[in-house]
């Protein structure tokens, strides 16, 4: 696991780069990866590189998403 902040990689999103920046330095596949973020705007750049998305609204929450989606589980 690693965390990306956008001072350190000097990129911020909705740029491009640093989705790019991100799926290369940590060996992902667009197809195999979900970015979720509050922002259309950050979506749209990632859905236009191949990523997941997953637009999370205030009355949302992370863990109910996951659920939902099948990604989390109770057992």
């Amino acid at each position: 696991e690693k965390v990306y902040y956008s001072h350190l990689v000097r990129m911020r999103k909705p740029n491009r780069d640093v989705f790019e920046h991100v799926l290369s330095d940590s060996k992902l596949n667009p197809d195999e990866t979900l970015f979720i973020d509050d922002s259309p705007q950050h979506l749209k750049t990632a859905e236009a590189l191949g990523l997941h998305t997953h637009l999370m609204r205030p009355d949302d929450s992370l863990e109910k998403f996951l659920y939902r989606s099948g990604l989390l589980n109770n057992t």
